[in-house]
């Protein structure tokens, strides 16, 4: 914000507060970084110092508040409570007391039949910024293996993990399947275990070549009666940073989103904000559009870097 000249002796109302804090909402003024509030918004003001002076105030925020609300995502009994948050402040999610008969629960997705991003009772942080937000129970067919992606990502840190249920015995081979188009029937990784049953889970690093979008994947169990108990397909998605209209190219149209978003105009999903983050500070802000504007033009200092998968 631009400063603001105050003739002594005369009323003047303070200039609205055009600051923006991710996760947080402005409270008011104060005239220390750590004071109390002292002014509010807008607030009609006169002599706030002496005459030729300066004076700085401080923008004060309160952490927003949310709720995260847990769908069972199938025909599951008894009932998760819903749970209170506050923006950066870390808490473990409630434990799971969905039940549903035939399935094993095995962590919560933020969409509905989605993949696994948060374990029972995590402790998270800033699951939304400002907006309620909903995870859904994931769930495992009692004897059928299943597939996911962890919510680490990166070039170097994508997994494939599989789950077995215990029921399963006399193992002959267990791994994961890959390919571009249906079936995905490649081997990527087998293992040979001389047991009668396999582990509860296994998994496999993804790098390289191996990351790419158009690959999907599947976790396989073979028995020794010939049976192939296969999990369902998942598919990898990328985004890359700067893009965050993701039509594939990085331009004016891209700061001009993150600009709207910070002012209020726009929202954006979840992968259009990992794009926005081009300093990569956590904060989406004006920065980070200032900063993908002398990328564009090729100012020198203003690297982007490589797409990453999550």
């Amino acid at each position: 914000m631009a400063d603001q000249p105050i003739e002594y002796g005369q009323k003047q109302t303070l200039k609205d507060n055009t600051f923006t804090r991710t996760g947080y909402t402005f409270s008011g003024w104060a005239t220390s970084a750590t004071g109390p509030i002292i002014y509010e918004d807008k607030q009609s003001v006169s002599n706030l110092a002496a005459t030729g002076s300066v004076i700085t105030l401080y923008a004060i925020w309160e952490a927003n508040t949310y709720t995260v609300k847990f769908n069972a995502d199938g025909e599951a009994k008894t009932l998760t409570e819903e749970q209170n948050f506050t923006y950066d402040e870390e808490q473990a999610l409630n434990a799971n007391e969905f039940n549903r008969i035939g399935y094993t629960f095995l962590g919560w997705s933020t969409s509905a039949n989605g993949v696994i991003v948060y374990t029972d009772e995590q402790a998270v942080k800033n699951l939304t910024d400002q907006n309620d937000v909903t995870l859904y129970a994931v769930w495992s067919e009692e004897g059928k293996p299943i597939t996911m992606p962890t919510n680490d990502y990166g070039k170097d840190k994508a997994i494939l993990r599989g789950y077995i249920d215990d029921s399963v015995d006399n193992i002959v081979e267990y791994g994961f399947y890959w390919g571009t188009s249906e079936p995905v029937d490649q081997i990527i990784v087998a293992e040979f275990p001389n047991i009668t049953s396999a582990p509860k889970d296994y998994s496999y690093n993804l790098d390289g070549l191996e990351c790419y979008s158009a690959y999907s994947y599947r976790a396989y169990v073979k028995t020794s009666d010939g049976a192939i108990l296969q999990g369902d397909v998942i598919s990898f998605k990328t985004w890359t940073l700067g893009d965050v209209n993701e039509d594939g190219k990085i331009g004016i149209n891209d700061a001009t989103i993150i600009h709207g978003y910070v002012y209020g105009f726009r929202t954006l999903t979840e992968s259009q904000k990992k794009a926005a983050d081009v300093n990569r500070d956590g904060i989406i802000d004006i920065y980070d559009a200032t900063y993908l504007q002398r990328y564009i033009a090729k100012s020198s200092g203003y690297p982007l870097i490589d797409p990453v998968i999550f």
